[in-house]
């Protein structure tokens, strides 16, 4: 679910993208989530809509795009399976599951 992770104090490429565009009472209030033992809904949406807000979402999907690419890619030097269908379709699952 959306903002999860924030929850569990966990950083993201999506956070750690936008952390650059934020203003400075923008990073303290994402300093203030991490350091809140049990962030409430709105203090994790406030920092979900910052996130979305300076493209730290479209710069996490971008590179997962990219690296999803470089994998269906060498995956075709291998010959045709059922663990290379697997991989093609963990590929996809990797990339399109938050989407």
């Amino acid at each position: 679910p959306t903002g999860l992770d924030l929850k569990e104090h966990k950083v993201t490429l999506p956070l750690i993208a936008a952390l650059p565009s934020l203003s400075a009472d923008e990073r303290e209030s994402v300093r203030r989530l991490f350091d809140t033992p049990v962030p409430g809904d709105d203090q994790v949406a406030h920092v979900v809509a910052l996130v979305e807000r300076y493209g730290g979402l479209d710069c996490a999907r971008e590179r997962a795009t990219h690296y999803a690419r470089q994998a269906e890619e060498a995956l075709e030097a291998l010959p045709a399976s059922a663990a290379c269908d697997a991989l093609h379709g963990a590929i996809s699952y990797a990339v399109e599951r938050r989407r």
